[in-house]
C-alpha cells in the first residue's frame, strides 16, 4: 500500500513502486482549489496546475492499467468571520495566491 496527502506524484512511479494487489490511496487539492477566493484578489488568476483535476489522474492511472475503486471530488464552501483570518490564510499557501500582499491585494 502507497498513500499520499497532498504531495505531488507520479502514476508511473506509483505503478513500478506497488506490488501486484497493492492498492494506493491518496488525498489531494485540485487546480480548481480556492479558485473563486484567488480570482477575487487577482481578476488574472491562473491556476498553478490547472491539469491538476481528479478526471485527468483517474485517465493517467487507467491508462496505466490501474483500477479505479473509488473516486471523488468535492467543492466545499469556506466562511471566514474576520480579514485577519483571511490574511492568514493566503499568506500560508503562495501557490495559489502568488505575489499576495495586504497593500496591493486589499486595495481591489
Amino acid at each position: 500500500m502507497i498513500t499520499n496527502s497532498h504531495a505531488a506524484f507520479n502514476p508511473k512511479l506509483i505503478k513500478d513502486k506497488l506490488k501486484t494487489g497493492g492498492y494506493f490511496i491518496s488525498q489531494q487539492v485540485g487546480a480548481l482549489n480556492n479558485y473563486s477566493l484567488s480570482h477575487f484578489f487577482d481578476s488574472d488568476y491562473v491556476p498553478a496546475y490547472p491539469d491538476n483535476t481528479l478526471l485527468k489522474t483517474v485517465a493517467d492511472f487507467q491508462n496505466l492499467g490501474f483500477e479505479i475503486l473509488l473516486a471523488k471530488e468535492a467543492q466545499p464552501s469556506m466562511t471566514f468571520f474576520d480579514i485577519g483570518a483571511i490574511i492568514y490564510y493566503v499568506s500560508i499557501i503562495p501557490w495559489e495566491f502568488p505575489d499576495f500582499s495586504v497593500d496591493h491585494s486589499l486595495l481591489n
